[in-house]
């Protein structure tokens, strides 16, 4: 999925980071934190051309970042469809599209530069991924 990986590359450049609460910010995301069901850590929803973030406000800092990460890879990978919607569209994967929102996140946290400034401290892609907050699970998908 290099396309992903150039489209993180390409909103971090123009906004000069990669801290997913400012991007948000700069992209009129709106943020809401907010008592959610302890297995939703949050979601996307596009309504009337306004994208909104829900972020489990009992999600830890890390856990938060990493989240929010994801649901910004909906925003801008997915802008118009909410998770309800995907299901309507049978074109639409629903597994797919969590596959590239976590892949989306993953490039995001752990950036190229991160790992070359960092390489020789940090010698797996895993020991990259606890410390940017990315779940281990999910590290595969980071693309060097």
């Amino acid at each position: 999925m290099i396309w992903i990986k150039e489209t993180v590359r390409e909103v971090t450049e123009k906004y000069k980071t990669t801290d997913p609460f400012e991007l948000a910010d700069h992209l009129n995301v709106i943020i809401v934190e907010w008592s959610l069901d302890e297995e939703i850590n949050g979601f996307y929803h596009y309504e009337r051309r306004n994208k909104y973030i829900f972020l489990n406000n009992s999600l830890n800092e890390t856990f938060k970042r990493y989240t929010l990460a994801h649901e910004l890879g909906h925003s801008i990978l997915h802008p118009k469809f909410n998770a309800a919607k995907m299901k309507e569209h049978t074109l639409y994967s629903q597994e797919k599209i969590e596959i590239e929102a976590d892949t989306f996140a993953v490039e995001l946290l752990i950036t190229d530069l991160f790992l070359k400034e960092n390489q020789n401290r940090i010698s797996t892609i895993k020991d990259a991924a606890l410390e940017n907050g990315v779940p281990l699970e999910l590290a595969h998908l980071k693309k060097v």
